[in-house]
């Protein structure tokens, strides 16, 4: 890996982007020491840049604000004994982690940290759609001089390569600092450890009490597994009018601890989980040209008025105007 703390390929079946391909590529086959390199990207392709900032051999930052002029699918493969931090500064993001077959969405308001280990992603970027991405990546070495991280994420549990957290003020706080960063020379790279540091430290947190609030729930391990293969088959049929009472039978738990569990696990209510996962299907199938009906009856509401309404309350547009 010459070197870095991560591998990363990245390759598209998509030609014409063949220069800002290799241009990304360029970016991970620098050998440390590297401090920071943009690149931008070419503009008859989009509008934008993207940067990385390697502190060290442990700790590095990636930020990247672009608008395509046409839809473009992209993907990469990254190798390392590391863990991740992502966050949207703007536009909600999207895209799937093949190994896992896991979809993921990032925004303003929540975010993902992640074991980086043998990650397979793919990313459809829409056309002239602003993103604004953050990813901080850093060494497991480095990381568990201070916490039990994988024993903190769940990591043993095949099913999951990451969990989301709450993008609170405290960590757009700290955010912003790291984007704006008074500091210049090598003064610049001492305050971004400390700010990264900072930011792991407000992660670890929720996760701490996400972990206390479970094992307040007196989930076992067993509990946990049947929670998490509930999720995914919610998350492999939204369509479905799945209830308690059906979900508790297929993985084999009582409802109550169901109920409880799924809810101190994803933050929300089954009832709730099901509702948003299907409003965010819809956004991406709005804005990929679908009509407001046929979307409708795809993520499993049979009355499109009923649909609209509850799309109006999640994101204060109706859909005929994501349409538009």
């Amino acid at each position: 890996m010459n070197g870095s703390l991560i591998s990363k390929k990245i390759y598209s079946l998509d030609d014409s982007l063949t220069d800002i391909v290799n241009e990304f590529r360029s970016l991970y086959m620098k050998t440390i020491p590297l401090k920071e390199n943009t690149i931008y990207i070419p503009p008859h392709l989009a509008k934008g840049y993207y940067k990385r900032v390697v502190l060290d051999s442990e700790i590095e930052i990636t930020n990247g604000n672009m608008l395509f002029h046409k839809e473009v699918s992209m993907s990469d493969e990254t190798k390392g004994d590391a863990y991740g931090l992502y966050f949207a500064l703007g536009n909600e993001m999207y895209w799937t982690e093949k190994n896992t077959k896991t979809d993921w969405c990032i925004n303003e308001k929540q975010g993902i940290v992640t074991k980086i280990n043998d990650l397979n992603e793919s990313c459809v970027y829409e056309k002239n759609k602003q993103y604004d991405g953050f990813n901080i990546i850093i060494s497991k070495n480095k990381l568990i001089k201070y916490i039990a991280i994988d024993d903190l994420l769940s990591v043993d549990n095949e099913k999951k390569y990451g969990q989301y957290i709450t993008v609170t003020q405290s960590i757009k706080r700290i955010l912003l600092e790291i984007e704006n960063n008074p500091y210049e020379n090598e003064i610049k790279y001492i305050y971004l450890e400390s700010k990264i540091l900072e930011l792991f430290s407000e992660v670890f947190n929720q996760l701490l009490e996400r972990r206390s609030s479970i094992q307040k729930c007196l989930l076992s391990k067993s509990d946990l597994n049947n929670i998490y293969t509930a999720k995914e088959i919610i998350d492999s049929d939204i369509s479905r009018a799945f209830t308690i009472k059906d979900l508790a039978k297929c993985v084999g738990i009582n409802e109550g601890k169901l109920k409880e569990g799924f809810k101190m696990v994803e933050g929300k209510p089954v009832h709730t989980y099901i509702i948003d996962q299907r409003l965010e299907k819809a956004l991406i199938y709005l804005e990929n040209g679908y009509l407001v009906h046929q979307v409708a009856f795809m993520v499993g509401y049979q009355d499109p008025s009923s649909f609209s309404r509850a799309f109006k309350k999640k994101y204060g547009l109706s859909p005929i105007k994501i349409r538009s």
